[in-house]
């Protein structure tokens, strides 16, 4: 049975910006978003991560990120695997808030 995450995903690079876009905010983030982007391009690749959706936040600070993953299991293993690679990555630039 499948598994959902949602995230709200806010910048602390840039705390005091709002975004017009989906696409703003990640170009603002490009770098550091790199690791996770690979991370799940792998996933989905290996049929861990069946979707993934971004919504503009309503007041434009930050982005809300839908995850669903094959099963619980699944998400919790590849977030033990994804965890200790952080450096440069989007938890530094981010706060990754649990919705």
């Amino acid at each position: 049975m499948s598994f959902t995450k949602r995230y709200l995903i806010i910048s602390k690079k840039n705390p005091d910006s709002e975004y017009d876009s989906i696409e703003h905010f990640w170009q603002e983030h490009q770098v550091e978003s790199e690791k996770s982007i690979e991370f799940n391009n792998r996933f989905r690749a290996e049929n861990k991560l069946l979707e993934q959706t971004h919504t503009l936040s309503t007041d434009g600070k930050g982005i809300i990120v839908e995850k669903v993953w094959a099963d619980e299991e699944t998400y919790n293993t590849c977030i033990a695997e994804s965890k200790p690679v952080t450096d440069g990555s989007l938890l530094q630039a981010c706060n990754v808030i649990e919705l």
